[in-house]
């Protein structure tokens, strides 16, 4: 099997885990939980670049290397990004 084909056969997985995410990151923020809104990043900021969706690996990369130190008061304003980067992949792929 090719690389490509393998990449395609699993977009419905990374699609889920985008909205699995998505879900996460909405209620993450909501109760300001650090700690959920850095794994979140973690978990979708490769995957997302594997499957050509670059401006959210790279927002989630930003976002975990925000909190990586448990210390740091941290501006959510790039987490609300990821939030909305999310669902714009969401919608673009709805007929998937």
């Amino acid at each position: 099997m090719q690389e490509a084909d393998l990449i395609a056969a699993g977009l419905p997985i990374f699609l889920q885990a985008c909205q699995e995410c998505h879900n996460a990151l909405y209620m993450a923020l909501e109760t300001t939980d650090y700690d959920c809104i850095r794994r979140v990043a973690h978990r979708i900021r490769g995957s997302a670049r594997t499957y050509g969706y670059e401006a959210l690996g790279q927002l989630a990369t930003i976002v975990e290397d925000g909190l990586r130190e448990p210390s740091t008061i941290y501006d959510l304003s790039e987490a609300k990004c990821l939030l909305s980067e999310l669902d714009r992949t969401l919608r673009q792929n709805e007929t998937l």
